[in-house]
C-alpha cells in the first residue's frame, strides 16, 4: 500500500493510503486528517516530517489490519433508522415496542442530532443522569438500549469504541416485588371458585404453576399430560398475536402440577370440547387447540387477561397485584414451604440461578431471619452458682 501526506491547512495534513484498484477501475483510497498542535514541531521541519511519517505509518497499519473506519455521515438518528432498525426487527414484538417507545421519548431527542462517531462516554453519562427523575427500571432499560445500539455500531465498524463501556448501570432499588402471602393466596383461590371456569383455571395456573401470561395464552391441549400431571411450556404469545419461542431457552420447561389442579383442568377440558362442537360453524382456531381462547378458537389478546384480573380483584376486594405478580406469588409460596431456589429456577424458567436469587432475595432474607429466631431456643442457661 502506498501512502502520501498533503498539507491542508496551517496546522493540518491529510494522510492518504492507496489500497488498490476497485472493480470499476477507480482507486480505493483511505484518508485521515491529522492536526498538529505542538508549536515546537511546527517550527522544526525535520521533527515535523518525522512526526507526520510516524502518523502515516500508524495509519497504514490501521488500514492493513482492518481497524480503520471510514468516517461516515451518520447522525445517531440516521444510524438507528437506516441500520439499527433492521436488527431491531429480528427481536420479539414486545421488545421492539419497548425499544421504540424509549427511543422516541428519551434517546432520540437527546442524541438524534449528533454524529454517532462524535458521541463520547460523557455524553452517555449526561444522558443517564438526565433520567434521574424516572424509576431505576426505566434508567436501566435506556442504558441497555444505548449499549445495544453502540454495540452494533462497533460490530459493524461504524465506531471503534462503545461509549457505553464506561457508563455504570444505574443502581438502586427497583420497584419492590408484590405478591400474595399464603392467606391472601388462599383467599384468591377461594374467590376464583365463583368465576367462569376458563378464567378460574387461567389465574390458578399462573399462581400455582408460576406461568407467564404469554405462555398461558399459547398453551394447547397437546402440551398437557394428564396422566403424569405435566404441563409443557414451549411457546409464548407475543404482541401482535404472534406465537414465538419462550422468553429464553431456559423458559422451555416441563412443570408438574398438583393432582387437584389437573382434576379441575380435566373437567374444564370436557367443557372446552362441548363448546368447540357447539361453535364448529364459526370456529376460527383451525388445527390449533388453544386452552384459553376467545370462544371461537383464537387466543385472547395479551391485554385481556390483565384486565380480567383487575376486575376480579376489585370485585372480591382483594389487594390488587399485577397478573405477573401471581408468578412471584408462586415462587414465594414455594420458598416459604422450604423448596430450594434451584428447583424454583427450573420450575419458573429463569435463565440462571442468580436471577432467581436476586428476584426473591426479600423472601430468602425473611426466611433467614426466621431461621435465626428459631435458634434462640438453644440459648444456654446461666450456670448455677
Amino acid at each position: 500500500m502506498k501512502g502520501s501526506i498533503e498539507k491542508r491547512g496551517e496546522r493540518s495534513w491529510r494522510l492518504t493510503i492507496d489500497v488498490g484498484e476497485l472493480p470499476d477501475g477507480t482507486r480505493d483510497r483511505r484518508r485521515k486528517t491529522v492536526t498538529v498542535e505542538d508549536t515546537a514541531l511546527l517550527k522544526t521541519t525535520k521533527k515535523l516530517k518525522d512526526h507526520l511519517d510516524s502518523e502515516l505509518a500508524a495509519f497504514k497499519v490501521e488500514v492493513e489490519s482492518g481497524e480503520y473506519i471510514q468516517p461516515g455521515r451518520f447522525t445517531f438518528s440516521e444510524f438507528v433508522e437506516q441500520k439499527y432498525e433492521k436488527y431491531l426487527m429480528k427481536l420479539s414484538p414486545n421488545t421492539i415496542a419497548t425499544y421504540k417507545g424509549h427511543l422516541n421519548k428519551h434517546i432520540i431527542p437527546f442524541f438524534g442530532h449528533r454524529q454517532i462517531q462524535d458521541i463520547r462516554t460523557m455524553h452517555c453519562v449526561d444522558f443517564i443522569e438526565s433520567l434521574s427523575a424516572y424509576s431505576v427500571s426505566l434508567q436501566r432499560c435506556n442504558h441497555s438500549i444505548l449499549r445495544s445500539i453502540f454495540g452494533k455500531a462497533k460490530q459493524w465498524k461504524i465506531i471503534k469504541v462503545n461509549p457505553m463501556d464506561g457508563v455504570d448501570r444505574p443502581k438502586g432499588d427497583t420497584r419492590s416485588k408484590k405478591y400474595y402471602d399464603a392467606d391472601q393466596a388462599a383467599a384468591a383461590l377461594t374467590a376464583l371458585q365463583s368465576e367462569p371456569n376458563n378464567w378460574r383455571m387461567f389465574f390458578t395456573a399462573c399462581m400455582i404453576g408460576g406461568f407467564r401470561r404469554g405462555e398461558m395464552l399459547a398453551l394447547e391441549w397437546d402440551d398437557i399430560n394428564f396422566e403424569s400431571r405435566l404441563i409443557s411450556i414451549s411457546k409464548s404469545l407475543a404482541a401482535g398475536q404472534i406465537i414465538k419461542d419462550p422468553k429464553s431457552d431456559d423458559s422451555t420447561r416441563i412443570v408438574k402440577m398438583p393432582q387437584w389442579f389437573m382434576d379441575d383442568l380435566a373437567i374444564f377440558k370436557t367443557e372446552w370440547d362441548i363448546r368447540k362442537d357447539k361453535n364448529k360453524e364459526i370456529w376460527q382456531g383451525g388445527d390449533f387447540q388453544y386452552v384459553f381462547h376467545n370462544g371461537i378458537g383464537k387466543p385472547f389478546y395479551r391485554v385481556v387477561p390483565s384486565h380480567r384480573w383487575k376486575e376480579f380483584t376489585t370485585k372480591h376486594e382483594l389487594p390488587h397485584i399485577r397478573l405477573h405478580d401471581l408468578r412471584h406469588t408462586s415462587a414465594t409460596l414455594l420458598l416459604e414451604e422450604g423448596i430450594s431456589l434451584k428447583v424454583i429456577q427450573e420450575r419458573h424458567g429463569h435463565a440462571d440461578y442468580q436471577t432467581t436469587a436476586n428476584t426473591y432475595s426479600h423472601v430468602t432474607k425473611k426466611l433467614a431471619d426466621e431461621a435465626s429466631d428459631r435458634l434462640e431456643k438453644f440459648r444456654p442457661q446461666s450456670a448455677p452458682n
